[in-house]
């Protein structure tokens, strides 16, 4: 009986120390990390196609043809024509040429005038001129027929003008200037089915034209059209050159297919570095990009083995896939779903256009109403931010294809044939629709799109807002382009918009309307600065002898432990005094 008393009187202690202690109570949120989701897939669908006369051979080129913030879609045709589509496909205008057309357009504004020039070649031996009104500024007639050869645009003598390089069945390769004359043509030992690319390959100051032809041949041109070099292969040349800096040591390569079944790469002088045989002959042209963000450039060509192949910089085979078909299509490259890594769209004689991930991995393909040679173009058209994908096709049609499962979409380096609308074949390190060459040209960074930091890409500055994109403060009046353009809706070429008499920046800090000329500041605008504050010591109160001064402020926690213990001791000790009171009895 005294055990019994004993262990009751310790159960008492135990229970009063446990019901003392403050209970924490925890409160879980489960919350869903985006990083934990899997991605959607990637869908397709047809948002609409353009019906022409005849088969569509070509690469439609995109831009803001007119500068007016929104796309056009150029397009060439077997039917004679050349097709100006808004973002909806529905045709603004048409210009008929001479005969077929399968060479791609190129685009550019070469006059200054605030609008683009069209820049294609005809069957009908004409390198056509065209503005964006659909009226020719000139044509200049070549000695034979420009078939699958598209022109490059570039200020190749650095005389602040554009040229205009396109090859021609006569085995010559043109330089033309912006006004449509002659400036020198080359002559090769075949037809030139090939695109020239552009650079200044050696770094010596000019540019270099680089071009393939039947004869087998790659040549090198000065900017004045001599040779510098040429490199022989057993095969013929269909495939356009490519240029980039591979492994990133500040030399340039050159990239091109053979009908050998062999893709070269070659250093600036024109050796051979190295070789990659494939198993059928090389049609398309490769594309460059950093497909696994190693700082080195992977190599994506397609082949009549029916293969693409991705290629690393030193020449190794990285991964390859098997289509239906031989490849004729040249690749795109975007980041179609925003995810920082790149997509390869490419079409094969299958009929299909194909989606592949950076590692070579099928994600999706959309099947056609026929063969295509075309290369497909990937824009966003309508400015939602998701890309769409173009490619035309032998059924008549151009296609537009929607892009689902996505909520919108990343950047680009290889968006269409030639890189950009310019063909240069020169890399877009920086993804801002202006190729490397092209940058160089207007003077800007090429491995930043903002080149000024005014929130406004370098491209939109140039071809868009025609701000300078190397000064972010264009009418230099105190606010940045694009401020002026989304927070304020002013002219960031014009100081003063609203022609009040008082810049935009004075009126923008004085609170006025710099859209207004009715609303401007009445008086000098000053500056009140905040009156002086003074704070007076704190006062000091003495307390009398014996007087306690007590904080209390006590938390609502602290106060329940406390009362807590409290009753907990007073229940143990009356229970100790009865169980001790019971004992001695």
């Amino acid at each position: 009986m005294n055990i019994s008393k004993k262990y009751f009187f310790i159960l008492i202690l135990l229970l009063g120390f446990t019901i003392s202690k403050p209970i924490r109570i925890v409160s879980k949120t489960i919350e869903n990390n985006p990083m934990d989701l899997q991605p959607q897939a990637i869908g397709v669908y047809s948002l609409w196609n353009f019906t022409v006369g005849v088969e569509l051979e070509s690469t439609p080129a995109v831009t803001d043809l007119d500068l007016d913030g929104t796309k056009e879609i150029i397009l060439t045709a077997g039917d004679f024509n050349i097709y100006s589509l808004d973002s909806s496909g529905s045709e603004n205008w048409h210009y008929t040429t001479g005969m077929s057309m399968w060479s791609s357009p190129a685009c550019l504004d070469y006059d200054g005038d605030g609008s683009l020039e069209i820049f294609v070649g005809s069957f009908d031996y004409k390198l056509y001129c065209i503005n964006e009104s659909n009226q020719l500024e000139w044509a200049y007639t070549t000695g034979g027929e420009i078939s699958r050869t598209s022109p490059a645009v570039a200020d190749i003598d650095a005389d602040g003008s554009v040229e205009i390089v396109i090859g021609s069945n006569d085995f010559r390769i043109y330089c033309v200037n912006h006004l449509g004359n002659q400036e020198w043509n080359f002559t090769t030992g075949g037809s030139i089915l090939s695109s020239a690319s552009i650079c200044d390959l050696d770094n010596d100051g000019t540019m270099e034209v680089l071009i393939g032809s039947m004869d087998g041949k790659l040549y090198c041109l000065s900017h004045i059209g001599t040779e510098e070099w040429s490199f022989t292969t057993p095969g013929t040349i269909v495939s356009s050159p490519a240029i980039g800096d591979l492994d990133n040591d500040g030399h340039l390569e050159v990239l091109f297919g053979a009908t050998d079944g062999k893709i070269y790469c070659l250093d600036q002088a024109g050796r051979e570095k190295w070789n990659v045989s494939t198993g059928s002959s090389i049609w398309p042209s490769p594309a460059i990009t950093d497909l696994d963000n190693d700082n080195t450039l992977e190599i994506i060509i397609g082949t009549d083995d029916n293969n693409l192949y991705c290629l690393s910089h030193q020449g190794t085979t990285e991964w390859t896939f098997s289509t239906g078909q031989n490849i004729r299509s040249s690749a795109a490259i975007a980041d179609l779903d925003n995810d920082n890594f790149l997509e390869i769209v490419f079409a094969s004689t299958d009929k299909k256009v194909y989606c592949l991930d950076n590692l070579g991995n099928h994600l999706w393909n959309y099947t056609l109403g026929d063969i295509t040679f075309g290369s497909p173009v990937i824009a966003d058209l309508n400015g939602d931010s998701l890309s769409e994908v173009l490619i035309g096709c032998r059924d008549l049609k151009l296609y537009c294809l929607g892009l689902s499962g996505i909520s919108n979409s990343g950047s680009q380096q290889w968006s269409s044939f030639g890189c950009s609308t310019y063909h240069t074949f020169n890399t877009d390190l920086d993804s801002d629709y202006l190729d490397d060459l092209t940058e160089s040209y207007y003077n800007t960074n090429p491995v930043n799109n903002d080149s000024d930091n005014d929130a406004l890409s370098d491209f939109n500055e140039i071809f868009t807002y025609k701000t300078n994109p190397l000064n972010n403060d264009s009418d230099n009046e105190g606010l940045l382009d694009g401020e002026e353009l989304f927070t304020y809706n002013t002219d960031p070429n014009d100081k003063d918009t609203d022609n009040d008499g008082y810049t935009d920046k004075v009126e923008v800090d004085a609170g006025t309307d710099p859209l207004n000329p009715s609303d401007y500041p009445l008086e000098p605008i000053t500056v009140t600065p905040p009156p002086v504050t003074v704070t007076p010591p704190p006062e000091t109160i003495t307390l009398p002898p014996g007087t306690i001064t007590q904080n209390q402020t006590i938390t609502v926690a602290a106060g329940i432990v406390l009362g807590s213990v409290v009753l907990v001791l007073a229940f143990s000790l009356t229970v100790s005094v009865i169980v001790y009171r019971r004992r001695r009895k």
